[in-house]
């Protein structure tokens, strides 16, 4: 199963990218301007492929989770795996990003964006799959961390914090809590 799920992930993200580029240059983008920091995160035409970029380190710290022999390392590995899986279902809300505005046509975008939700949920399907073979969690885990990635989703969209934040930033979080309460 997951090696299915990994093959059918990676050809729909190499999809999306040669749809980005498409897209790219139909708006008309200089392709001398075009690096791959740019390409990944221009704020300005959506960083949709950074989006993808981290939903699929989300299943790359699951390989590891379910590769690693050592105890605190597993422990570890996990802890910042649970912290980047809402990256998965991120994807879905880019929705927000949907534009046809003259430069790609509503066709297009459709695609773009029905297949840049189901490479999401996929990548999220195939980094669950694979912590489980670890720990072989009962449903009531399974419904905990989906809960959990919704919640970091949330937090996410509408907090505009990053998975790293804990880890770069932690008197940002610890500073919102505090005024919180």
């Amino acid at each position: 199963m997951q090696h299915k799920l990994f093959k059918v992930s990676i050809c729909i993200s190499l999809l999306l990218l040669l749809l980005e580029v498409y897209r790219w240059y139909l708006w008309n983008i200089d392709p001398d301007s075009w690096t791959v920091w740019r390409f990944l995160i221009d704020k300005k035409h959506t960083g949709l492929l950074w989006n993808l970029l981290l939903a699929w380190i989300s299943v790359i710290l699951a390989w590891f989770v379910l590769k690693s022999k050592h105890r605190i390392l597993t422990k570890f590995l996990s802890l910042v795996w649970v912290l980047w899986l809402p990256n998965t279902l991120y994807m879905v809300t880019d929705l927000k990003y949907f534009r046809s505005d003259g430069g790609t046509s509503i066709f297009h975008e459709i695609i773009f964006f029905t297949l840049f939700g189901i490479v999401g949920v996929l990548l999220y399907i195939l980094s669950v799959y694979l912590v489980f073979l670890k720990y072989r969690f009962s449903k009531r885990w399974l419904g905990i961390i989906t809960v959990l990635a919704i919640i970091g989703v949330i937090i996410g969209r509408v907090l505009r914090w990053n998975s790293w934040d804990i880890f770069t930033n932690p008197e940002k979080i610890l500073t919102y809590f505090l005024n919180l309460f």
